[in-house]
């Protein structure tokens, strides 16, 4: 399946930011080229919703299964259960010190459980994490979380310790599991999770700085230690867009979460669907909180691939038609536009039959800000049709 490359891509959209760029359109393929393709923008509505951002959860539908190698799957589970030691010994020591840093960070381990619990379901793998506090099937987290859960019961200068402790191995574990895959989604996740660790990391410093205490490095060498702590502290990024400007490329909180169905049933990225079967493509969009409320244009392209080893056709959505993307930057027009951006937005893409255009499919998605760049899923839907 064709994926943008991701030096293209950031040359691309870095290009392509200038607000509500008028686009000169090719003789390309319409809409109605598309077999029943009804884009019904009547369905396109920014929706505002009360909800903790960034809201929006992954599933395995997102996710191509792959054959993981034996390492992977190992560092998987394991990193599934000692995201559960740092939360359970968190909780543990709440309930001793009622100390709000482990309340607010035990949450945050949950979080990161649920991350790497569904790559455990999309890749197949049989969860082993116990639902149960303080219990493990790993032998060595389980001897070590009773350890650690006494330590932090002797003093709160100590539970403090016990917190840089943890995330000082849970750097380490992460970055050894980065090392050991080439999946570029485990390496996503495990980066942002070595990155939240490490925000946890200098909380729980200067905890305890502040109560007299010193802190001696175990897990990570002097050096990588000393980096973390005077990293700059930003906000957490945990969402699965990249922003691209002409300041290059970053992270952002912005989630994009796909969906393709076909018979009302949802099915995973990388399926083959048969021609005689009518699809609906979508996206919901979590926007970046730094974006909302500002003007943005709405964009979606797709690659198209006749056959394996036929070249890549581009599209991109023009309003409700689909035009032929000549690839000049200046000609990426929009689907539609927003007065102003909503924490979250319902994304039609295409609902309706393929059956005269048999292959390989990937769609992506994004948002054009003004001034802002654009944010788009470097990783997109993908799918077959079988001819």
């Amino acid at each position: 399946m064709i994926q943008l490359n991701s030096k293209l891509t950031a040359i691309a959209f870095a290009l392509s930011i200038s607000f509500s760029a008028s686009a000169d359109h090719h003789g390309g393929m319409k809409h109605d080229d598309m077999q029943n393709g009804d884009m019904d923008q009547g369905g396109m509505q920014n929706s505002m919703m009360m909800a903790t951002h960034c809201s929006l959860k992954l599933d395995a539908n997102q996710f191509e299964q792959r054959t993981l190698s034996e390492e992977e799957k190992n560092d998987l589970l394991f990193m599934r259960e000692e995201e559960k030691l740092a939360r359970d010994v968190y909780q543990a020591l709440f309930i001793q010190w009622f100390s709000t840093i482990h309340g607010n960070i035990s949450d945050s381990e949950q979080k990161h459980m649920d991350r790497v619990e569904t790559f455990l379901k999309a890749y197949g793998l049989k969860d082993s994490a116990s639902e149960d506090d303080g219990v493990f099937n790993n032998a060595d987290l389980k001897t070590l979380y009773d350890q650690l859960v006494e330590q932090g019961f002797e003093s709160e200068l100590e539970a403090y310790k016990v917190g840089a402790y943890i995330e000082e191995v849970d750097i380490k574990d992460l970055e050894d599991a980065i090392e050991n895959t080439d999946i570029p989604e485990l390496k996503k996740m495990y980066t942002d999770l070595k990155n939240a660790s490490g925000k946890h990391l200098r909380k729980f410093h200067e905890k305890i700085v502040a109560l007299g205490g010193e802190y001696t490095v175990q897990a990570l060498t002097q050096e990588a230690f000393d980096a973390i702590l005077n990293a700059k502290s930003d906000m957490m990024l945990m969402g699965n867009g990249t922003r691209v400007s002409s300041d290059g490329e970053m992270g952002t909180n912005a989630c994009f979460v796909s969906s393709l169905t076909t018979d009302e049933q949802a099915l995973q990225t990388g399926s083959s669907i048969n021609t005689d079967q009518a699809i609906n493509v979508s996206y919901k969009v979590d926007v970046d909180a730094s974006d909302i409320g500002k003007p943005a244009d709405w964009l979606v392209v797709a690659s198209y691939m006749p056959s394996e080893n036929a070249p890549a056709t581009w599209f991109v959505r023009d309003g409700e038609q689909w035009e032929i993307w000549d690839m000049k930057f200046e000609n990426l027009s929009a689907a539609m536009s927003s007065d102003g951006l909503q924490m979250m937005q319902a994304l039609p893409v295409f609902e309706g039959m393929l059956s005269g255009m048999p292959g390989k499919y990937s769609i992506f998605a994004g948002y054009r800000v003004e001034n802002n760049g654009l944010v788009f899923n470097p990783s997109p839907l993908k799918f077959s049709v079988n001819p």
